[in-house]
């Protein structure tokens, strides 16, 4: 389907239909197999989504011009592009070959910005390639890749050496050793990190311009080295408790990032946990969720700050089976000054489970509310939930 919409029927009927090439560009037709095609040609070029959803908004929806190889095709291209996004549109061998470019019969210099109706003759020569100053004149992100994707390929042992020595002399400016965070024992840290499997990707990538070498420091080495501290000062004894405006206190910390793990819904008056995440601050577990059992290496000390503040939490109410039984729920949490956020009913023939998410002031209230269901005759049980 794609290719009958690109070169088949529908495209030859559109061009047929009106007395010119560009008069059948404007009409309706046409525009919509440009941006069809121009969105799967994006697609196909681009690694990501993210990248996706950003050229669609620089190349499609953005003012667009048309060009024209001296055969007659045309080119769609965004307004600013030039001789070389207009030479990867037309085909990667073009691209790749290119040495220069001619606008109307006269010759224009590579950084030229294309207008509408001009006529693009590419000059090719074999044994030429692209080279890293493309990327600063290239409009399009799908020249971008291309010219990237073939300066990776070919000079891949140069872009190492390159961007190792770039690395190394940004790490010397800024008076950073190299040891301190790429020794055998962070290497692999460092590596997953980056999602590449070993430090000469981490140099190539610097090296042909896919990264910058600041970008790159700051992932592996800002981010990394204040996590690393905040758990060192976390582990710190005899120090203060730092006070603030949080429903927790975390030990030495101050102006910290502070969540309630929603997995078990802790509320002041339970035993709790800090977890120190990766870039999200800490998060409060309680002692007894399960989701933190096997991570002793990352917890730290908190407790509880005074708060008047009420807090979600989750509980299952299991009854004999009946219709009331919902009811009686409700009614007992409205007398005992307990929030309802959520219910789901779960119904057998002999049981009735029902998951409630209720807002508390502390443990304390919740156990009140909890055995005065418990008080019913109706009800079997009252757990509260750990998801």
């Amino acid at each position: 389907m794609d290719k009958i919409a690109e070169y088949g029927i529908a495209s030859h009927w559109s061009y047929k239909e009106a007395g010119s090439v560009k008069a059948s560009m404007q009409n309706e037709m046409e525009q919509k197999l440009q941006f069809f095609r121009s969105i799967m040609e994006l697609k196909s070029n681009e690694n990501n989504d993210e990248e996706f959803v950003k050229s669609v908004k620089e190349e499609v929806l953005n003012s667009m011009i048309y060009v024209f190889t001296p055969a007659g095709d045309v080119i769609e291209l965004p307004k600013g592009a030039t001789p070389i996004d207009f030479a990867y549109k037309v085909h990667s061998g073009v691209g790749n070959t290119m040495t220069g470019a001619l606008v109307n019969s006269v010759m224009v210099p590579l950084d030229y910005e294309l207008q509408d109706n001009d006529i693009v003759k590419v000059i090719t020569n074999k044994n030429a390639s692209p080279s890293y100053e493309w990327l600063k004149i290239a409009k399009t992100n799908q020249a971008k890749n291309k010219i990237k994707n073939y300066l990776s390929k070919t000079n891949k042992e140069e872009n190492i050496k390159k961007g190792e020595e770039l690395f190394h002399k940004y790490l010397k400016k800024n008076k950073i050793v190299l040891n301190e965070f790429l020794e055998e024992d962070n290497l692999e840290k460092v590596l997953k990190l980056l999602k590449v499997k070993s430090l000469n990707e981490v140099y190539a990538n610097i090296g042909n311009g896919s990264w910058t070498v600041e970008n790159t420091y700051d992932l592996i080495y800002n981010q990394k080295s204040k996590e690393e501290k905040l758990f060192e000062q976390a582990k710190k004894t005899g120090e203060k408790v730092s006070k603030s405006d949080n429903l927790v206190n975390v030990s030495n910390i101050d102006n910290m990032k502070i969540t309630l793990a929603n997995c078990c819904n802790p509320i002041p008056g339970d035993e709790i946990t800090g977890y120190i995440t990766k870039g999200s601050g800490v998060s409060i577990h309680r002692m007894t969720c399960p989701n933190i059992a096997e991570t002793n290496e990352r917890l730290i000390d908190v407790n509880w700050n005074v708060t008047s503040a009420k807090l979600p939490t989750n509980i299952v109410v299991y009854t004999n089976f009946g219709k009331d039984s919902l009811t009686l729920v409700i009614s007992l949490a409205a007398s005992h000054d307990v929030g309802v956020q959520k219910v789901i009913n779960h119904q057998n023939n002999e049981v009735s489970a029902i998951e409630l998410t209720v807002v508390v002031k502390n443990k304390e209230h919740l156990l009140k509310f909890i055995n005065a269901l418990k008080g019913s005759p109706e009800v079997i049980d009252v757990e509260r939930l750990i998801k």
